[in-house]
C-alpha cells in the first residue's frame, strides 16, 4: 500500500480505506482511523525533506499535523458513540460500517464531481447556453 501511496501521491490517500476494508478485511468503522494513521504518516515523512530544504514554513506543518492529531484523537473517541446498528429500515440493519463507508463513497462522489466540473471550466468546455 505504501508503494502505491508513493506512486499516486495526494490521490492515493483515497485509495487507503477501501485497500484497507476489502484487500486486508479490516472492518470499515476501524479502517477509517487506520486509514487516517496511514495517510498522515505518510505525509509527516514525506514533509522532512521540504523542512530541511526550508520550502515550506514549518510553523504551517506544525499547525496542520495538529488537526490531523486532533482529527485522530476525535475519531477513537467518537466512533463509540455512534451506534452499532445505525438504523433498521424496514427489517435491513445498517451497520455503523456500512454508514461510515457509505458516507465516504458519497464524500468521493462529490469530489469527483467537483473535479470533471472544475477541469471543464478550465479547458472551456463547459456549454454557455442562453
Amino acid at each position: 500500500m505504501g508503494s502505491l501511496l508513493n506512486m499516486l501521491g495526494a490521490g492515493g490517500a483515497m485509495l487507503t480505506l477501501p485497500i484497507l476494508v476489502y484487500l486486508f478485511k479490516i472492518p470499515g468503522d476501524v479502517a477509517i482511523g487506520y486509514s487516517m494513521f496511514v495517510v498522515g504518516a505518510s505525509s509527516s515523512f514525506g514533509v522532512v525533506g521540504h523542512l530541511k530544504r526550508k520550502s515550506i514554513d514549518p510553523a504551517v506543518f506544525f499547525i496542520w499535523d495538529s488537526f490531523f492529531h486532533h482529527g485522530c484523537f476525535k475519531q477513537i473517541v467518537s466512533l463509540p458513540l455512534i451506534p452499532d446498528p445505525v438504523f433498521s429500515l424496514n427489517g435491513w440493519l445498517i451497520s455503523r460500517a456500512a454508514f461510515l463507508l457509505s458516507i465516504f463513497a458519497l464524500l468521493m462522489l462529490s469530489s469527483a464531481f467537483g473535479m470533471i466540473k472544475v477541469s471543464e471550466e478550465i479547458n472551456g468546455q463547459k456549454s454557455h447556453s442562453k
